[in-house]
């Protein structure tokens, strides 16, 4: 080597098998590569809350939605006829309690004639026109349509109960009826369909998942995996940067949002080994601005006992990409102006 102020020429003689070259201060970059899987930050699987067959498919693949606008629909037929049972014990119901209340008023006008006999029959037996017996029995037969006034009324809650369960019962079917139509839940684009027109749906346990959707394509993140290695050299906030199969040659900028504490079991030739501490998933996404998502998986330990990481590089918004294989996910820079990051990667 040789630098510019040495006494030294700059070219040999001739006779010497030396390599002459210009001292310069640079900086040292230290690469970290990983694979990583690019995907949606926020992202909702519809799924349906009744059983039923598909009648109708309204969205597809790439399909932009606004929320509430229907995806899908099921065979509203027996719904519909729930509906109309509904409706029509609605109405028994509704009868049964005008019948209790009438009841209640016949029951209330024979009380109050009791009553006035009763007073009639008082007032004359002190003056010996009525018997005293005839008076009793007045007394008897108040008190008897009292008790039987009570009876009604009560029997006229029950019915007024009866119409309210039959009320509740008909806006119970109406809400299955509209929700045989499914509906977006949210606005964004329909990146994954996994059913088909006249594709029976059974809910049960779990229901199945019929429609993905993005809500922003253009906010995505890579889950990347670390080895043990590299991980040392990863920090929150690096600089990101990947590549991808559908634009070769250029890189797409992120930031490194988390590193996890999530180490998996991996197979490889034939060895079944840890990732202690460093394969772990990571991600980061496809934009030029700052990653602004993260999520935290359960810690994990090594086998040492130490703690296992996992990271996350994650990016804002610029384009919507598919990653390829291979490829960098990050550099550690050191140089006069102290140590940067940069983080490079391809999937």
């Amino acid at each position: 080597m040789w630098a510019p102020d040495s006494s030294v020429p700059a070219v040999g003689d001739g006779h010497d098998d030396l390599r002459y070259v210009r001292i310069a201060r640079d900086n040292v970059i230290q690469n970290v590569t990983a694979a990583g899987t690019l995907e949606a930050v926020d992202t909702v699987e519809v799924s349906s809350q009744l059983s039923g067959q598909v009648a109708k498919l309204t969205a597809d693949y790439n399909s932009r939605v606004r929320a509430g606008e229907p995806l899908a629909a099921l065979d509203s037929a027996t719904f519909e006829v729930l509906v109309k049972e509904a409706e029509a014990a609605l109405t028994v119901a509704q009868a049964q309690h005008e019948e209790a209340r009438a009841a209640v008023e016949g029951a209330q006008a024979h009380h109050e004639d009791a009553l006035r006999d009763l007073q009639v029959k008082s007032t004359l037996s002190k003056n010996g026109s009525v018997s005293q017996r005839d008076a009793e029995r007045a007394q008897v037969a108040a008190r008897s349509l009292a008790a039987e006034l009570s009876a009604t009324k009560a029997r006229e809650q029950v019915r007024a109960a009866g119409v309210m369960a039959a009320r509740a019962s008909l806006e119970r079917a109406r809400l299955d009826l509209e929700r045989s139509t499914i509906k977006s839940p949210i606005d964004g684009v329909v990146i994954r369909r996994s059913v088909e027109l006249g594709q029976t749906v059974a809910v049960s346990l779990q229901a199945p998942t019929l429609f993905t959707i993005a809500r922003d394509l253009s906010d995505m993140r890579v889950n990347a995996s670390v080895s043990e290695a590299d991980i040392g050299a990863v920090r929150t906030g690096q600089r990101a940067l990947f590549g991808v199969d559908s634009y070769p040659g250029r890189s797409f900028e992120g930031r490194v949002l988390e590193i996890r504490k999530a180490a998996r079991m991996v197979q490889k030739r034939g060895d079944l080994y840890r990732d202690d501490f460093g394969a772990q998933s990571g991600r980061f996404a496809a934009s030029g601005d700052d990653g602004r998502r993260a999520h935290r998986d359960p810690g994990a330990t090594r086998r040492d006992g130490r703690p296992q990481r996992r990271a996350e590089f994650s990016a804002g918004r610029r384009k919507q990409l598919r990653p390829r294989k291979g490829g960098d996910l990050g550099s550690h820079e050191a140089g006069p102006s102290g140590p940067r990051h940069r983080l490079t990667g391809r999937h």
